[in-house]
């Protein structure tokens, strides 16, 4: 996604892409917790009943990485990027 002229997020949903740190298509919750503990805030999706946004950030840097899972709690994309873009939930389009 570009706005303003800066590139401010990327969305991903190939299960072959890895994000930052290990993350990646088809991982439980619990595995993507265990790849950035301490650093995950939870919020609820906004669509799905049951499934979850797992926010990462990393101090220092304005940048996050954020997990969409489904109801049964399996990550089914992944985006990168600026606040508030990052968390724009219609996405990139």
């Amino acid at each position: 996604m570009v706005e303003g002229g800066r590139f401010v997020r990327m969305d991903v949903d190939d299960p072959a892409a890895t994000a930052p740190g290990g993350g990646r298509v088809g991982m439980s919750a619990a595995e993507i917790s265990a790849l950035y503990p301490g650093r995950i805030e939870a919020r609820p999706h906004k669509y799905v009943e049951g499934a979850q946004y797992l926010r990462v950030t990393h101090e220092g840097s304005p940048t996050v990485l954020l997990f969409e899972t489904d109801a049964q709690a399996r990550v089914q994309a992944w985006r990168l990027g600026l606040p508030p873009q990052v968390d724009y939930v219609e996405g990139c389009g």
